[in-house]
């Protein structure tokens, strides 16, 4: 699927602040927020859109209502991670329990080892 060149290049500038706390950029008032949502999804970086846009201070040119989506999924996939975490620890203090040597490889334990969980 092609993408609108100036949306992906909006979503890429969000994408820096969320992953590199880079300079401020200026949101453009013309920006085609449904699509970049969409984006987003499909590629599955929305808690990335959500992430930056939290540290954008002109959340002003972003409709309302897209501010309301983007949040809701910020606190959804939040619970998610609150919820894998007690999961992974129930299961891994049964293994403790229970003498199973094990070693978490991926998943809701290796992301505490980058410098933001969600």
């Amino acid at each position: 699927m092609m993408y609108d060149k100036a949306q992906c290049k909006i979503l890429f500038q969000i994408i820096r602040v969320s992953l590199f706390d880079s300079d401020e950029f200026e949101i453009n008032a013309e920006a085609d927020w449904k699509l970049i949502y969409r984006i987003s999804r499909e590629h599955k970086i929305h808690t990335i859109l959500c992430r930056g846009l939290e540290k954008i201070s002109s959340k002003d040119k972003i409709p309302e209502k897209m501010i309301g989506k983007l949040e809701e999924l910020w606190q959804i996939e939040r619970a998610k991670d609150a919820v894998q975490k007690y999961s992974i620890d129930e299961i891994l203090d049964a293994f403790e329990k229970d003498k199973i040597d094990c070693v978490p490889l991926k998943g809701i334990y290796m992301k505490e080892f980058y410098p933001d969980s969600i």
